[in-house]
């Protein structure tokens, strides 16, 4: 016996994500990337000792 998700469960799924996607597609758009990746390379180079 399967136990398929309910019609509820199925809805929510979806609903969560295209939030998702669109919180994505947000940050993707204001160019929020740029930010965090230039704080990972400081805080690498930090750990390792370069920086």
């Amino acid at each position: 016996m399967e136990n398929k998700p309910s019609k509820k469960s199925k809805i929510c799924m979806v609903i969560f994500i295209v939030f998702s996607l669109i919180l994505i597609f947000v940050g993707i758009n204001k160019e929020e990337y740029k930010k965090y990746y230039t704080k990972a390379i400081n805080i690498c180079t930090q750990c390792i000792g370069i920086g």
